[in-house]
């Protein structure tokens, strides 16, 4: 089940106000309703759109045995591709197709997030220091 909008909306605008670097929102907003929520927020820069032709979204459903798969994808072609289009036209949109293997969309997905978010701290490692051995 989904979360309500509304919480989901709390939930956003408290991290928003609490954080000054990018955040990552995966599955949100999914409604045109939704859109003026984050824009309430914060400044879309980015959306990452992992896309498929229907006809594998359709065997990738039925594999997982979700019941109505054509009921799930025309709720997700009635209420997702019009935000998609939204934000696409505004040229914020990067498609990574995931018809492919999930190595090629997992190194898709590293080469666009590398492009447009900043490097991550460097991970602090202990001195390395050469110890002598003697049999």
């Amino acid at each position: 089940a989904q979360v309500p909008t509304a919480i989901v909306a709390k939930v956003l605008q408290k991290h928003m106000a609490a954080t000054s670097g990018p955040v990552l929102l995966d599955g949100f907003p999914r409604t045109a309703d939704q859109i003026d929520i984050v824009a309430t927020v914060g400044l879309v820069k980015h959306v990452l759109f992992l896309d498929a032709p229907e006809e594998v979204l359709l065997q990738r459903l039925s594999k997982e045995d979700c019941g109505d798969t054509v009921a799930l994808l025309a709720q997700f072609t009635d209420h997702c591709l019009p935000v998609i289009s939204m934000y696409d036209d505004a040229g914020l949109v990067q498609r990574i197709d995931t018809s492919v293997s999930m190595e090629d969309v997992y190194f898709a997905m590293v080469d666009v997030l590398s492009a447009v978010l900043p490097p991550p701290p460097v991970p602090w490692v202990p001195e390395y220091k050469a110890t002598t051995v003697v049999p």
